[in-house]
């Protein structure tokens, strides 16, 4: 019986060594077989805060008696969402640079503000007399562009830090421009044609003169932070623009950029 039991006992203990040998040897490299080689290809979502630069000179209609005022520059939030896609350059055990393509949904809205306290409206009160007014436009931009981003990325020496650079090709989607003439002073007074304090001129033909395409330069910083089975990169970029949204007006859009990529090894998610 004691014999039995050594016996028994030696073959548990040779199951339990072959076992761990086994889980360790898999954990090393297999001389017989290749290396799987680091992945160069990572995709994932990206999304961020836009704040929007508009600058003109533009105007938004033409009438003899209330003329548009020229608008110069204006501002607002908007967003952008869509995917990111990196691809390493060289050797993906080293390689500090890459290029960066972005496919981006971008909202980019603004608002402009002209206020006129010396060319005044003559109007007249409730009693016949003839009064001065004081008005102010307000010139209120949707604009939705889909964005194709090819930037170059290198890192500053061995450290998660990053700068961008390069080219983006937006295809304008949707160009809306309202503008309202408010009435501020007098307080008693209003407009004859609304009945109201604020008359509003919809979009004059925007949608016909918009260029259906904004060319851009973009240049930034990234940092980022590696995890377990993806990188989470936020990111600052500046969208300059460099053609005008408009055919016949001088009207670009520049846009401060914060976001977030989120991006995952190709080989990790097929």
């Amino acid at each position: 019986m004691k014999f039995y039991g050594l016996f028994l006992l030696l073959i548990v203990g040779s199951i339990c060594s072959m076992t761990t040998l086994s889980v360790y040897a898999q954990d090393e490299a297999n001389p017989l077989e290749p290396e799987k080689a680091p992945p160069k290809i990572f995709i994932g979502p990206c999304g961020g805060y836009n704040r929007v630069f508009s600058s003109g000179p533009y105007i938004t209609y033409n009438d003899a008696i209330s003329p548009c005022p020229s608008f110069t520059s204006g501002s607002a939030n908007g967003f952008y969402a869509g995917l990111t896609t990196e691809f390493l350059i060289g050797d993906p055990k080293t390689s500090k640079s890459s290029i960066i393509a972005r496919f981006l949904y971008n909202n980019m809205p603004a608002n402009f503000t002209y206020q006129d306290k010396t060319n005044t409206l003559p109007v007249l009160n409730g009693g016949g007399d003839v009064v001065q007014t004081t008005t102010e436009w307000v010139s209120q931009q949707k604009y939705t562009t889909f964005d194709v981003d090819l930037m170059y990325r290198f890192n500053l020496g061995n450290t998660p830090i990053g700068f961008l650079a390069g080219p983006s090709i937006g295809f304008a989607l949707t160009q809306e421009v309202v503008t309202d003439l408010n009435l501020l002073t007098p307080n008693n007074a209003v407009f004859q044609q609304t009945n109201s304090r604020t008359i509003r001129i919809e979009d004059q033909g925007f949608a016909k003169d918009k260029n259906p395409l904004r060319i851009a330069f973009k240049a930034g910083i990234q940092y980022e932070i590696i995890l377990k089975r993806f990188s989470v990169i936020p990111n600052i970029n500046y969208n300059f623009g460099i053609t005008n949204i408009m055919k016949s007006q001088s009207w670009r859009v520049n846009v401060l950029q914060a976001g977030v990529d989120v991006r995952f090894a190709v080989g990790s998610i097929f």
